[in-house]
């Protein structure tokens, strides 16, 4: 039996993570200052670009990482 890579830790728990709905007692939740909606989409969005990139992120992640 094989390990599994990172890569595909990652691309299996993605795949686990979007076929969850996002709690809906959290919509519309702010927590110190992050509405958790777009921080649940923002993070999503970056890991969705990572694995369609092979491993690799675009500027725009680092970027919405550090604001």
């Amino acid at each position: 039996m094989s390990e599994e890579t990172a890569f595909e830790a990652v691309s299996r728990l993605y795949q686990e993570f979007m076929e969850l709905p996002f709690p809906p007692r959290l919509a519309g939740a702010d927590r110190a200052g992050f509405d958790l909606v777009m921080l649940n989409s923002d993070t999503a969005g970056c890991v969705f670009t990572w694995i369609k990139n092979g491993g690799e992120l675009e500027a725009f992640c680092f970027a919405a990482s550090s604001a």
